[in-house]
């Protein structure tokens, strides 16, 4: 398995979707609606007849009543699934960098920067989260999210950093799969980005991540983030691959 392989079974893994279910050598998910990721078939591998997967894949989405999302990484899947998507009217989104580091944490938070460490999502943290990053969720997303994609079954530990006045500035959560730490879940306040409550969360995380046996790190960062693909870049991150999200177009 190359190093590419083994970072998007890391990142899949880290983010567990409540329903996985094998069809022709992908690995279908379902998480009540709640992210692409975990709503996506995660294409890995060949299989003997293309456009039969294709085909069993969308019959499975169709069973759900979900639409067909196909997570395509342009280093463990086939390239020629691409180019059938695209010819079946599918079209490529939400393009994401894969970014890995076998860098330590570096700097310390600034003394004016308070840092909580967690095993679990705990009130103060998942509100925090949702009030920085998700918004706008029904109760069944608020429940998958806390209950199912937060709670992976390997190593993880949940970073909060808060200013002098105690509020959180930004969260982070970390999960670590056969050695590699998942960097996710990123969320900082709106009126508080670029003050270096980021680059605090990111540095606990990595801390965190090597207490809990990580040897390297690894972050999924749309591509379009700037900002946080700079952050990253700064913490000595450097680009491994892309994947892609492929939905039907008129979607």
């Amino acid at each position: 398995m190359s190093i590419a392989e083994r970072l998007d079974q890391v990142i899949a893994s880290a983010w567990p979707a409540r329903h996985v279910e094998n069809v022709d050598g992908w690995s279908c998910r379902l998480t009540d609606g709640v992210t692409r990721r975990a709503n996506s078939v995660r294409v890995v591998g060949a299989p003997a007849d293309l456009e039969s997967a294709v085909n069993l894949v969308e019959a499975f989405y169709q069973r759900a009543q979900r639409p067909p999302v196909f997570l395509v990484s342009d280093r463990s899947a086939p390239s020629e699934v691409a180019t059938a998507l695209l010819a079946r009217g599918y079209v490529s989104t939400a393009t994401t960098s894969v970014l890995k580091s076998t860098v330590p944490a570096g700097e310390t938070p600034s003394r004016h920067l308070h840092v909580e460490v967690e095993s679990e999502p705990t009130d103060r943290w998942f509100d925090a989260y949702m009030a920085a990053e998700v918004g706008g969720r029904s109760e069944g997303d608020v429940a998958a999210l806390r209950d199912v994609l937060l709670r992976p079954s390997h190593p993880t530990s949940f970073v909060s950093v808060a200013g002098h006045d105690g509020a959180i500035a930004s969260v982070g959560q970390v999960v670590v799969v056969d050695g590699w730490a998942s960097i996710q879940c990123l969320a900082t306040m709106p009126g508080l980005r670029r003050q270096g409550a980021g680059r605090a969360v990111v540095d606990a995380l990595m801390a965190q991540g090597v207490l809990l046996g990580a040897e390297g790190f690894v972050a999924a960062v749309l591509a379009d983030n700037a900002a946080s693909l700079g952050l990253f870049e700064k913490l000595g991150f450097e680009h491994s691959h892309s994947y892609s999200y492929f939905v039907v177009a008129d979607r």
